[in-house]
């Protein structure tokens, strides 16, 4: 039987104005995604709306796991004069699938993304609804800061959404086999 992936989209654009920009990237990279897992015949849903609904959905539909893309800034409106850099992983405090599961998804940035991670790249947090009340091993990707120039300017670039995507989805495979 086909693994089931779930697949979030960050935030909303109803949020505020720095949710718009962030939800506009993360939907893009999203799709991608949901798309790759749907091209190699995984069982695969997209999901958008609020935390409580989306993890309500993500485990009524049994997903093997799930995944929230989203997009740093450091301060919004953006300050030129300060920005943070880098890319992460959140997982639920203690999940060892979890662990293991941003560990293969960080590796993956690493050889994909032109940028460094930050810290050890995998951030273990109690206070993330959509890791802590989803069922499955569950990962929000944090893949740059919007706010950074030089990174930002990553998702200008013809394939940068892709990789982006990419670096998710072989993560999600490499996690699974």
């Amino acid at each position: 039987m086909a693994k089931s992936i779930a697949v979030s989209i960050g935030h909303q654009p109803s949020e505020g104005p720095a949710k718009v920009e962030e939800h506009f990237h993360a939907s893009k990279v999203a799709t991608i995604l949901y798309d790759f897992f749907l091209a190699k015949a995984f069982r695969t849903q997209l999901f958008e709306g609020s935390l409580v609904e989306k993890t309500q959905a993500i485990n009524i539909f049994k997903a093997d796991v799930a995944i929230e893309v989203h997009f740093n800034a450091l301060e919004w409106p953006y300050n030129p004069e300060r920005y943070g850099s880098g890319y992460e992983a959140c997982i639920n405090k203690g999940s060892i699938k979890g662990a293991y599961l941003a560990q293969c998804i960080i590796d993956e940035f690493y050889d994909k993304l032109p940028f460094d991670k930050r810290g050890t790249g995998i951030q273990e947090r109690e206070d993330l609804w959509f890791v802590r009340k989803t069922k499955c091993p569950a990962i929000i990707v944090e893949p740059l800061f919007l706010d950074n120039p030089l990174e930002s300017q990553y998702l200008k670039m013809s394939m940068g959404y892709a990789t982006i995507a990419r670096a998710c989805y072989e993560g999600i495979v490499k996690f699974l086999i």
